[in-house]
C-alpha cells in the first residue's frame, strides 16, 4: 500500500531524486533498484530525447 500511494505521488515526468523522495530512500542502491524494478515491471520507462534526458516516465 505504501509503495503504491509513493507510486502516485510521483509526477508523470520525474527525476531520480523526486522518486528518492516519493519513497522516502537516501541510498543511491534502493532508488536504482526501484528504478530497475518498475521498468522491468512496464510501469515507467526511461526518457532518452535531449530535452529529459535521465528522467523517467510513468506508463
Amino acid at each position: 500500500m505504501r509503495t503504491a500511494l509513493a507510486f502516485k505521488r510521483l509526477p508523470d515526468v520525474f527525476t531520480s531524486k523526486e522518486l528518492a523522495d516519493a519513497y522516502g530512500y537516501d541510498n543511491d542502491n534502493s532508488i536504482h533498484s526501484r528504478l530497475k524494478r518498475l521498468c522491468d515491471d512496464g510501469r515507467i520507462q526511461r526518457i532518452r530525447s535531449v530535452a529529459d534526458k535521465g528522467k523517467y516516465r510513468k506508463l
